[in-house]
């Protein structure tokens, strides 16, 4: 298999984990990386798949809107955020 050659790499993964090895053949159990390093705490909330699903929620909600339909719901979503976001300030400035 070979490397990308846009990042300036022409050996095979294999013969460069090697030589970051010490061409050493690489051992390494499912918790490491490629160097050997211990990966660090396993995740238990995935940014990512949080904003695909928030993506598919408004793709749902607007799906069949139309122009004016969906100007309309997001000028309510914005000053929906813009409400959230004056109860949190007024929230920590009561707090502070």
């Amino acid at each position: 298999m070979r490397l990308c050659f846009r990042l300036g790499f022409s050996r095979d993964a294999d013969s460069l984990q090697g030589s970051l090895q010490g061409n050493r053949k690489l051992s390494r159990s499912k918790d490491q990386d490629v160097l050997g390093r211990p990966y660090p705490m396993k995740k238990t909330f995935d940014c990512v798949e949080m904003m695909h699903k928030g993506a598919e929620r408004v793709r749902r909600e607007v799906a069949g809107m139309t122009l004016d339909e969906e100007l309309a719901y997001w000028r309510k979503q914005t000053e929906a955020l813009r409400q959230m976001k004056h109860v949190a300030e007024d929230k920590h400035r009561k707090a502070t």
